[in-house]
C-alpha cells in the first residue's frame, strides 16, 4: 500500500530569505540605477508571500465545476481551458495523426 507523504511544505522564509532570493533575480550590475524600485516591489512580492495570497486574481468556476460559485485563480482557469482545448483536438478523429515513431 502506498503510504501518503508527510511534511511536504518547506518552513516558510525569514524576511531576510526572501529578501535574498528575490535579490537574486537582479544580479546584473545595470539593475543598480533601479535599486529602489526593485525594493518596493520587492515590499510588494513580501507583502503577498507573508498574507499568503496564492490567488490573486480570482473568478467563479462556474457551470461544469462541483461549486460553480467556487473562486478559482484565473491563471489555473485559462491553463485549464488550453489543456481541455488540446484534448479535444487530440481526440479529434478528424486531425492529422501525430504518432510518434522510434
Amino acid at each position: 500500500m502506498t503510504k501518503p507523504r508527510k511534511g511536504q511544505a518547506p518552513p516558510l522564509l525569514t524576511r531576510n530569505e526572501f529578501n535574498e532570493r528575490f535579490r537574486r533575480n537582479f544580479f546584473d550590475p545595470a539593475f543598480e540605477k533601479e535599486k529602489d524600485a526593485i525594493a518596493r516591489l520587492e515590499a510588494i512580492a513580501w507583502d503577498g508571500y507573508e498574507k499568503d495570497r496564492k490567488a490573486p486574481r480570482t473568478a467563479k468556476a462556474g457551470p461544469g465545476f462541483h461549486d460553480p460559485g467556487y473562486d478559482l485563480s484565473v491563471e489555473w482557469r485559462a491553463t485549464r481551458d488550453k489543456l481541455v482545448a488540446a484534448e479535444k483536438r487530440q481526440k479529434d478523429p478528424a486531425t492529422k495523426s501525430r504518432v510518434l515513431y522510434a
